[in-house]
């Protein structure tokens, strides 16, 4: 199962961060990492979009040397990128089980 950390967007209400990413496909990633946008995956920016209240996820990230994450609907990480450039073949791995 893929962490729920408090989030917080431009210095607002902290929430989870199913509340603001929707449900669905999520792509987690860190500020710094240029994420491509696929059709059905929502791309979250931590650090960016919103701003981690707790740092659960830069912590998460950090034990799993990845700079991003695939989290399924259900909440299970589908996969995770060491690197930006693995960022689309994760993408095309999801696309390719789906169908």
């Amino acid at each position: 199962m893929f962490p729920q950390p408090w989030v917080q967007r431009d210095g607002g209400e902290a929430i989870r961060l199913d509340d603001f990413a929707g449900t669905g496909w999520q792509l987690l990633t860190m500020d710094s990492v240029d994420a491509p946008t696929s059709a059905g995956v929502t791309v979250v920016r931590l650090g960016g979009d919103v701003h981690e209240v707790d740092n659960v996820l830069g912590r998460w990230m950090a034990t799993h040397d990845c700079c991003a994450a695939l989290v399924r609907p259900d909440h299970y990480v589908f996969g995770t990128a060491a690197s930006p450039g693995e960022i689309r073949a994760l993408l095309d791995e999801m696309y390719r089980r789906l169908r």
